[in-house]
């Protein structure tokens, strides 16, 4: 996206493509990406409550339970 961005249009329909390509990023690719992070998010989350811990931290919770 921010490759065809930084293009400097040369033309009125260069321009007029520029905006209409600006306008669906804003409208649908932004939004399809905020998803797409959120869902990775969720699911780097679970991994994270499901991880293995090192041992110094079991031993320490395994003591703890006693």
């Amino acid at each position: 996206m921010s490759d065809k961005v930084s293009e400097m249009p040369e033309t009125t329909e260069a321009l007029v493509n520029l905006q209409e390509y600006l306008r669906e990023c804003q409208d649908n690719t932004v939004h399809k990406l905020k998803d797409e992070i959120d869902e990775a998010a969720h699911r780097l989350q679970f991994l994270l409550d499901y991880a293995i811990f090192p041992c110094k931290w079991q031993c320490d919770a395994s003591i703890g339970s006693r």
